[in-house]
């Protein structure tokens, strides 16, 4: 399950914790292959994959480049498990930078 290897906390330090620095190159290193699989692995992945972590980088280095975006505070955000698990809402406050 993507969801339960993910949730690993053999894997990924305080794991139900939303944490962008885990990606940041020091703390990535740490983390082995194949414990984070968003697209699924083998023969099964998906045949979007490609085209999917082309089209966010996009679109995160452009908003980035204008905006800074922050969480509300004090606004709770709750998994929701479908074939997929995604927030049941994120609400932001956008700044020009």
């Amino acid at each position: 399950s993507p969801y339960l290897l993910h949730h690993d906390p053999r894997w990924f330090h305080d794991p139900l914790r939303f944490d962008p620095d885990r990606w940041l190159p020091e703390n990535a290193a740490r983390i082995p292959r194949g414990a984070f699989i968003p697209f699924a692995a083998g023969a099964y992945q998906c045949v979007g994959k490609l085209f999917a972590t082309t089209e966010l980088t996009m679109i995160a280095a452009v908003l980035c480049a204008r905006w800074r975006m922050r969480p509300v505070p004090g606004v709770p955000v709750r998994e929701i498990a479908t074939a997929l698990v995604r927030p049941d809402r994120l609400p932001m406050t956008v700044h020009r930078r």
